[in-house]
């Protein structure tokens, strides 16, 4: 195994740091009189101070769970180097993605509106996105497990949905989707039905569905709404500035007014919440009337 292992998050191939023993990740240890508490007992500490079935509340509770759980990621980062630790020794996986999901929560919570894989939410709380976008589930496995679930297991809709939700809340690029998952499960028919070609034509008509809603509320120009987010899911992302975006905006108070920036600030948060929802469920095809079932494989 390697000896050395580079700091998190940074890219100068100098900043290196000389691995310790793996009893000491585990178990702690002291350097330069300073006390590292381990793995196995931050995790007790989480179990202890912090029980499933008990709510965390307070500000200051928070905070300490936030911090704790922090710590465990980022110890959790280093152990996975060994090829002897084992996660489900110390915590069952339902319980690690149960307190992830509450992490996740928190970081819903308190985040600002700009995003970052180690976002830093004040002087001493920050939280580690980006440790958990390394095991990162898409949903490709979440469709697996529900054809497994649901063929191999012969489980009902709900034994099904108990299964993966806790799945889906401890991901930080499904939970925004859970709503779409859980409702495709209640219409899956696993006799008749593959879980993959069902679910692009599904989330197609859930996305021509939710764009029709937006561009009706909003009330945009349709055809220009559509190439505007053509764009978007051609290219993987999406831009606001520029001149295409105000052209879909039918209601033209003066650009000069209070008004006017209030709607474009609004019709802009609807579609980077769209976008961000379908971006990597579908096919990168966008236009009215969805896609025919060749294109919707195209992601």
């Amino acid at each position: 195994m390697n000896n050395a292992l580079g700091l998190f998050g940074n890219n100068d191939a100098q900043s290196i740091v000389l691995l310790r023993k793996y009893e000491d990740y585990l178990k702690g240890y002291v350097d330069e009189n300073k006390e590292y508490e381990g793995y196995e007992g931050l995790i007790k500490r989480l179990l202890t101070e912090f029980p499933l079935k008990e709510p965390i509340v307070s500000e200051s509770q928070k905070k300490d769970f936030i911090k704790l759980f922090g710590k465990i990621l980022k110890l959790e980062n280093i152990l996975n180097s060994f090829e002897n630790f084992n996660k489900d020794d110390y915590i069952s996986p339902r319980d690690f993605q149960d307190y992830q999901s509450k992490y996740l929560d928190f970081y819903d919570e308190m985040r600002p509106e700009k995003r970052g894989d180690k976002e830093e939410i004040n002087d001493d709380l920050i939280f580690e996105i980006e440790l958990i976008k390394q095991v990162e589930v898409n949903i490709d496995y979440i469709l697996n497990l529900i054809e497994e679930f649901a063929k191999e297991h012969h489980l009902e809709i709900q034994g099904v949905k108990n299964k993966i939700e806790p799945v889906i809340n401890s991901s930080i690029e499904l939970k925004n989707k859970k709503d779409l998952i859980m409702d495709f499960i209640d219409q899956y028919n696993s006799q008749d039905q593959k879980v993959h070609e069902y679910f692009q034509s599904y989330i197609h008509q859930k996305r021509e569905e939710e764009f029709q809603n937006i561009i009706e509320e909003n009330r945009l120009n349709e055809e220009k709404a559509y190439s505007f987010m053509q764009h978007a899911f051609k290219g993987g992302e999406i831009d606001f500035s520029g001149t295409e975006f105000p052209k879909i905006i039918e209601e033209k108070p003066s650009m000069f007014s209070s008004r006017y920036a209030e709607v474009k600030e609004k019709v802009a948060a609807s579609l980077s919440r769209f976008f961000h929802r379908f971006c990597d469920l579908t096919s990168t095809i966008f236009k009215k009337n969805g896609v025919k079932k060749d294109e919707a494989n195209e992601k």
